[in-house]
């Protein structure tokens, strides 16, 4: 009976090796659109800097190697550049000997497939347009960075991490307050965000009003700053100290009144923890100096509701972003004709809540044109022998009409013959 239980007892132990030893070996090869990965990578070059974003969020920063010129992230500020993201030096970023590029659709063709020719694997990273897809994201590129499982997991829980962070931050929005009129400018000329930008949109997410919604001229947005008189302006870098002494700008109130504030346009676009710590910088810039933020008393039938933040099982509910105390936000509007109308249109693009199953999320989106929206992976590689197919195809077609023509000829031939005998 021992030997038997020993036999057994080593059995399991063998049994239980090969499955760890069977375990690691699939984390590897990891394949995401058309590239497969035989190996976890050594290190990364990061191109995108929103894909660098992302691996500082999941913890992978010290696996990156070499940045763009774009990647200005604290934690990536010791890391060699090599270049600007659409056309870096192919030559520095051999000479890291990294094992994986990631870019965006920024990147230049000749400068991508001179990286894939040289042996050196090259994703590129197309952003999200929802939470569904930001999950994804970041599970892929997870993948790619730790294995299909470990990797993969780690990217989920993030990301959720971030959803749940954006979505805490709307919940401190104020529900009753006045229009707060607020606008990004880019540069002193008066250049801003309309809506076609994220960060004209971002003020609809925020309760507040942009201002430069509808301008599309520097000339009209000037125009509009100067005529709104804004309670608070958002701006690029080095751009603040320029308002107190330019005569367009320092005699409007937000200067005057010392709620000018610089925020890197490039954070907002971003899908990690620098979008986050972005919008909390805004929210608490347009939201955290009570004293300059006008207080609409709501109604006697919205007082008598309780408050959303008092009922912390409604976060589970998925229907509640049609309650009615919520129907004071615009872009929250319970009403079906309001929300088909911002279904319909495809100009008009704001950040929309996705219903889940464990919490509702917020997740802003840029506009993208149709060739773009309708692809379902998060990164994609261009597939040459696809064109080359579609192009043989087209031939082929091409012939098949030229002989049914040919066809068609001979036969009005022989029939017209037949007649004249």
């Amino acid at each position: 009976m021992k030997k038997i239980g020993v036999i057994l007892l080593t059995a399991v132990i063998a049994v239980f090796c090969c499955a760890c030893s069977l375990t690691q070996r699939k984390e590897f090869p990891v394949t995401i659109a058309h590239c497969t990965i035989s190996e976890k990578p050594d290190g990364i070059v990061c191109l995108s800097d929103s894909v660098a974003d992302i691996l500082i969020t999941c913890g992978y920063a010290d696996r990156i190697v070499a940045r763009s010129d774009e990647c200005t992230q604290p934690e990536l500020s010791d890391i060699p550049s090599v270049g600007k993201k659409d056309l870096p030096s192919v030559q520095q970023i051999l000479e890291t000997e990294a094992d994986i590029v990631f870019a965006d659709k920024t990147v230049d063709n000749d400068v991508y497939e001179e990286i894939r020719n040289s042996g050196v694997t090259a994703l590129i990273m197309v952003p999200a347009k929802n939470a569904a897809e930001l999950i994804r994201l970041y599970e892929n590129i997870c993948a790619v960075t730790d294995g299909q499982y470990s990797g993969r997991e780690n990217g989920a829980e993030k990301a959720r991490s971030m959803l749940i962070t954006i979505n805490d931050l709307e919940r401190t929005i104020p529900d009753h307050t006045a229009d707060v009129k607020s606008c990004y400018v880019y540069d002193i000329t008066g250049k801003s965000a309309n809506n076609n930008s994220i960060e004209g949109k971002i003020f609809s997410y925020m309760n507040a009003v942009n201002v430069c919604v509808t301008a599309y001229d520097p000339d009209d947005m000037l125009f509009c700053i100067q005529m709104s008189d804004p309670d608070c302006i958002f701006c690029a870098s080095g751009v603040k100290n320029q308002m107190l002494t330019d005569p367009d700008f320092s005699m409007l109130k937000a200067v005057k009144n010392g709620r000018v504030y610089e925020v890197d346009a490039l954070s907002l676009h971003r899908q990690g923890s620098s979008l986050a710590q972005a919008l909390s910088f805004m929210l608490d810039c347009l939201y955290g100096h009570s004293e300059n933020v006008p207080i609409i008393e709501p109604s006697k039938e919205e007082s008598s509701r309780p408050e959303q933040s008092s009922k912390p099982e409604e976060s589970s509910r998925p229907e509640e972003s049609s309650k009615p105390e919520e129907s004071s936000r615009p872009e929250e509007s319970s009403k079906t004709e309001e929300s088909s109308q911002i279904q319909e249109s495809s100009q008009e693009i704001i950040w929309p809540f996705e219903e889940s199953s464990d919490y509702e999320v917020i997740w802003p989106f840029e506009e993208y044109s149709q060739e773009e929206s309708s692809q379902e992976e998060e990164s994609y590689e261009p597939d040459e022998s696809s064109q080359s197919d579609e192009s043989s195809q087209t031939d082929e077609s091409s012939q098949s009409d030229e002989s049914s023509q040919s066809d068609e000829s001979s036969q009005t031939d022989e029939s017209s013959q037949s007649d004249e005998s």
